[in-house]
């Protein structure tokens, strides 16, 4: 592959390139300075058309863009070219020539805002309102609140009765239980899912599996007799332990054998197991075998013929997709919902835009240049659009700039594999081969590493072959100065073979937290580095906000992209979920989403003083109920944290013991702050519930947020998409822990969103793809340092290894 140098003036840029640029190669440098080159040559700076992926890199870019041109304008007034070729050579020009350069630089800089430089969004609402296809004239502007508007409408559907075989209460019930009765998650759910426009292709309906259980209900129906005991005697979980037929099949067997109504249906789906999940003939009892008669087997097939049916009624994925659908239709039955066109909204409209010859002369014949920066996170509609405008000779240069490894957005529909494709419609494909951002031993350790297996990146489908990259002139070669490597490991032996979700809070506070605190402690005290120069990714907000607690703990400050609210995190969710249990007086299913949130379950396994009863909570949720009846809400959740509930431990100790105190703290000022909040009002247990679990409460979460960016120095705490695009002296990529056991309830398939079929080979194709995902993120984690890289690793023979 070619190497693509833009500063010599000999390149020619007038050509249809694919640009491959690796992490650190400078790629905003080659842009910027393309365009001033183009501007040079006589472009004017509003027909260049530069499109990138976020509105914060438009800005940077636009900014550095800027100070590119006024420098190239001084360089050359004061024949100071520098180490820039191009402008070397253009201050070998005549008098008139250079003066002539200088008034097109000047020209760009003052035209600036002028300049296309946008995002893919941006440049699809200007382009549609420019044709006057975007009547949105009483906003006039682009960043209107869709979602703000998409939360309106999904409120006002869900208080709504759903249309006849769209939904059946039942199963929103069991879709609200999945979602730990927080409305707030399945609403972002379904914010997030109307933004995609990913649908079922047709409207779904339940009629056609109403009709089938109906049908096959009334043959059941009829070998249900006074006998009908025995038969289920036969099968496994029907009875309890004392040989009682088990409440949830008394109930569903009344309802068979009831005249069927929708009744009948709403018992079936809300009952926890289904009594026809155990009718099969896998499912007998190995000593009951020999007792398995014609009427069982006639049972057994019936029930066959009902459960897939049943089965999907009962599948919360079905029910979400229902209910999207649902929320979709009030929303393009909206008069005014043209007004709040979500960003893929306005994609697809262009996409349709397109196909007018007219509109495409019109918009391409505003740009000479096109440049696509981060292409590898393009999709299929996008590609389109560009391809459609640009390619075929419409613009006289038209690059494509991107690195497939650092391909990490799928969730934003990015698409792998449109890179390669418009790879092989590009005139040329060149390289930028140098890395100016990381030191000479950092290079050149990740140079080995990534070489040890070069097919590391590969997907199903792609070869993502690591080539090394070169080490700059001026590169530093010193990094931190403490003696330690460049890259440095961080080996921890532990092992998860009985966890779900590895690393667990404990090895976190005990093991993993001090050992960043102590390596930034003695980088930024003893080797002077600064703390705004050191990086932690983390897995999500949660894990952040518990490492910000630890390093508060520590005295270290720390940075974050925007404050966490009291209300948005696991202290909160324990909080609802105790409240909610106080008022159903302990029942079951309210004692259970205590017991298994990760407050209470992550020690419970190995050591009894944690693990409180479900008698031992029933009995102090019941007087917490009194408390709260006879005196008012505060004393009863006073009550409940202080007093003991085993002969170990109350709330309080059980927090305390863990070194869990931020929490307990957090939980404390919850506490505070929801009694201050409704001191003066009085509530009946009945409009609290609907209060905690509802909407009702977010106005609450907006007055109360911690503030966690702190002025000045302070350790970057974000994510690893939050990270690409920058640097820092140091990176501890603390994600690279995190591993759990892959859970998908969707995928997508050929643009549609489809519940997740285990036994599919096209849907296992795509989860290979998001592991081969996450391997990329790995590589963008590992390439955002500039002097010391640190690698956490579990030796832990339960987990799967890297493949690097």
């Amino acid at each position: 592959m070619d190497s693509f140098n833009c500063l010599d003036p000999a390149t020619d840029l007038y050509s249809h390139t694919l640009v491959e640029a690796s992490a650190g190669t400078g790629k905003t440098f080659a842009i910027e300075h393309m365009v001033t080159r183009f501007v040079l040559d006589g472009v004017s700076i509003e027909s260049i058309l530069v499109v990138t992926f976020t509105i914060a890199a438009t800005k940077e870019l636009k900014q550095r863009i800027h100070q590119c041109l006024i420098h190239s304008m001084h360089a050359i007034e004061e024949n100071k070219p520098g180490s820039l070729a191009y402008l070397e050579f253009v201050c070998k020009k005549s008098d008139q020539e250079q003066f002539k350069a200088c008034l097109l630089l000047e020209k760009a800089v003052l035209d600036i805002e002028r300049a296309n430089i946008c995002t893919i969004h941006s440049f699809c609402f200007k382009s549609l309102d420019k044709q006057g296809l975007v009547p949105m004239q009483e906003e006039g502007k682009e960043n209107f609140d869709y979602k703000a508007f998409y939360l309106q409408k999904i409120k006002q559907t869900l208080n709504k009765v759903p249309p006849k075989n769209a939904l059946l209460t039942s199963s929103l019930s069991r879709l609200v239980r999945g979602y730990q009765f927080s409305f707030d998650k399945l609403y972002n759910a379904l914010i997030e899912h109307l933004s995609s426009g990913s649908f079922p292709r047709d409207t779904p309906s339940i009629c056609k599996e109403k009709v089938h259980i109906e049908q096959h209900i009334k043959k059941i129906k009829q070998l249900i007799s006074p006998s009908i005991e025995n038969k289920l005697a036969l099968f496994k979980g029907f009875f309890s332990t004392s040989k009682v037929l088990k409440q949830t099949f008394v109930k569903q067997l009344q309802v068979l054998s009831a005249p069927f109504t929708e009744e009948t249906l709403q018992t079936l789906i809300r009952e926890k197991v289904s009594l026809f999940t155990l009718l099969d003939l896998e499912n007998i009892k190995k000593t009951k075998t020999g007792s398995v008669d014609a009427l069982v087997k006639e049972m057994v097939e019936i029930a066959g013929q009902i459960r897939p049916a049943l089965d999907k009624l009962r599948d919360t994925r079905h029910t979400f997709l229902h209910l999207a659908s649902w929320c979709k239709q009030a929303i393009e039955n909206d008069p005014h919902s043209y007004k709040h066109y979500s960003p893929d909204q306005l994609v697809f409209s262009m996409v349709r835009a397109i196909d007018d010859p007219v509109f495409v002369e019109s918009v391409a014949s505003g740009f000479n240049v096109a440049i696509i920066d981060e292409f590898q996170d393009t999709d299929a509609s996008q590609w389109k659009i560009f391809s459609t405008l640009f390619s075929k000779r419409r613009a006289k240069a038209f690059f494509l700039v991107g690195d497939p490894k650092q391909s990490i957005y799928s969730f934003r529909k990015a698409d792998l594999s449109i890179f390669y494709a418009a790879k092989k419609q590009m005139d040329r494909v060149a390289c930028l081969d140098t890395n100016y951002r990381s030191s000479a031993p950092l290079q050149t350790n990740l140079n080995a590493l990534f070489s040890t297996r070069p097919s590391w990146l590969d997907t199903p489908t792609l070869a993502l072959p690591y080539h090394r990259v070169k080490i700059a002139p001026d590169a530093d070669q010193k990094g931190v100065g403490d003696g330690k490597q460049a890259i440095h490991f961080a080996l921890f032996n532990a092992s998860s073979a009985t966890k779900k979700t590895w690393p667990t809070l404990p090895f976190e506070t005990e093991v993993l937290f001090p050992f960043i605190a102590k390596e930034i402690l003695e980088m930024s005290q003893n080797f002077g580095i600064e703390l705004s120069k050191i990086a932690v990714l983390v897995k999500d907000r949660f894990s952040r906000q518990r490492l910000a607690s630890y390093l508060a703990q520590c005295s270290i400050p720390y940075r974050m992209q925007r404050g966490s609210s009291l209300f948005d995190g696991p202290a909160f969710d324990f909080f609802s979920h105790l409240v909610l249990a106080i008022i159903e007086k302990g029942e079951k299913g309210s004692i259970e989403a205590i017991t298994t949130h990760p407050f209470m379950c992550e020690q419970g396994a190995r050591d009894k003083k944690f693990n409180f009863t479900y008698l031992e909570w029933k009995t102090h949720l019941v007087q917490a109920y009194h408390w709260w009846k006879t005196k008012n809400f505060s004393r009863a959740i006073a009550w409940l944290m202080s007093e003991n509930i085993n002969s170990y431990h109350s709330l309080t100790t059980l927090f305390k013991d863990r070194g869990w105190e931020h929490y307990h703290t957090q939980l404390l000022n919850i506490i505070d702050q929801f009694y201050l909040a409704f001191r003066e009002k009085t509530y009946c247990m009945t409009s609290m519930k609907k209060f905690i679990i509802s909407e009702s409460f977010h106005f609450l979460t907006l007055q109360q947020v911690e503030k966690v960016r702190a002025s000045g120095q302070g350790v970057e705490l974000m994510t690893t998409f939050m990270s690409k695009g920058l640097e820092f002296d140091v990176v501890l990529p603390l994600a690279l822990l995190y591993r759990h056991g892959a859970k998908s309830n969707f995928v997508r398939i050929k643009g549609e969103t489809v519940p997740f079929d285990k036994e599919s080979i096209e849907h296992q194709n795509v989860l290979s793809s998001q592991r081969a995902e996450r391997l990329r993120q790995l590589y963008v984690a590992m390439t955002r340092a500039k002097k010391r890289l640190y690698i956490p690793y579990i030796v832990d023979e339960h987990l799967d290894k890297v493949p690097l």
